[in-house]
């Protein structure tokens, strides 16, 4: 088995006060979540010695130091020529590479961890099969998991580390190029996900990027709900939405739109929705879900949708009626 080593001694080389402040308070974050032990100082010969490569002495104590055997990693905004990537850590730093760096440290002999650009598709990559039915189960686990959070942070094998925020309904995720959100999003699941609660990474407020959090939502109840309704909703429920979804940044369907407009309208059950709409059960279910994890939800009794069923029916035919009597077609 891989062997995972706990401590390391640490100095930062040629580096400006305020890119070391950076770096050493992203790497004493990361390191109490993994485990690690870090000990930091001003010496060439600790065990890790992170060399700032665009200031003035840092070109000539990385050539110097590095032809020396020891373990140095480059700070530069590019990757130099020729360095295995695992020796680099880009500039500016951000929390997701400096964790990816200490866990690749921590478990030298196992497998590269990814990193969050390992988690962008590539161009024209197929959508993500349906999960196993454990990977299932546990995705749906943590979808009920989120209910009645204010704010949640979460990370897994095929996931970035992301902290939700209820409250604002923002999601705060590693610094992304415009666009990639998109792209990476809807290849995202939370199977074998970690959650914890607690505040934002503080190094999310100078180095991440803000995302509405409904559109992470709407993927993860789109792709783990199966037809399953989350546990504090009654199967035989009218549902309606206290507000309108904003369409412009959420994946959707006209059918899908067609079911938000009734359950705006009036509260509905499942099966009015799925006949009225012409949606599967999964897609209602699945959209259910999301509105109730983003607090649009509203549910009544099913006599409430049987009312308001049967209203509408007694107004289509009064209109009908006028119509006809004026000579109107119907």
């Amino acid at each position: 088995m891989p062997t995972t080593r706990k401590d390391f001694s640490i100095s930062l080389l040629a580096m400006q006060d305020k890119d070391s402040l950076v770096l050493r308070s992203l790497m004493q974050f990361m390191s109490d979540n993994l485990g690690m032990r870090l000990r930091f100082e001003n010496s060439e010969r600790s065990d890790l010695l992170f060399i700032d490569l665009e200031s003035a002495a840092g070109a000539e104590r990385w050539h110097r130091l590095q032809g020396a055997g020891l373990f140095c990693i480059a700070c530069a905004t590019l990757p130099p020529e020729g360095l295995d990537p695992a020796r680099w850590l880009a500039k500016p730093f951000r929390g997701r590479a400096v964790r990816d760096l200490l866990e690749a440290l921590q478990h030298p002999a196992s497998t590269p961890v990814p990193t969050l650009h390992t988690l962008i598709p590539a161009r024209g990559a197929e959508p993500l099969d349906a999960p196993s039915p454990r990977g299932a189960e546990d995705g749906f686990a943590q979808l009920q998991a989120m209910q009645g959070k204010s704010r949640l942070s979460l990370e897994g094998p095929r996931l970035p580390l992301l902290f939700l925020d209820f409250v604002s309904g923002m999601a705060h995720l590693p610094t992304v190029e415009p666009g990639e959100f998109d792209a990476m999003v809807d290849h995202w699941t939370l199977e074998g996900t970690r959650t914890s609660a607690g505040e934002m990474p503080l190094h999310y407020l100078d180095h991440g990027t803000r995302v509405p959090l409904e559109r992470l939502l709407w993927h993860f109840s789109t792709y783990h709900s199966r037809g399953r309704l989350l546990a504090d909703l009654p199967v035989q429920g009218a549902y309606g939405l206290n507000r309108w979804p904003d369409f412009g940044s959420l994946p959707f369907s006209p059918e899908q739109r067609r079911m938000a407009a009734m359950m705006v309208a009036a509260p509905c059950s499942i099966e009015r929705l799925m006949e009225r709409c012409r949606l599967g059960r999964e897609e209602v279910v699945a959209s259910i879900n999301a509105a109730r994890l983003c607090h649009w939800l509203e549910v009544a009794p099913v006599q409430s949708a049987l009312r308001s069923a049967a209203s509408g029916g007694l107004l289509r035919e009064t209109l009908s009626l006028i119509r006809s009597r004026l000579g109107l077609a119907s």
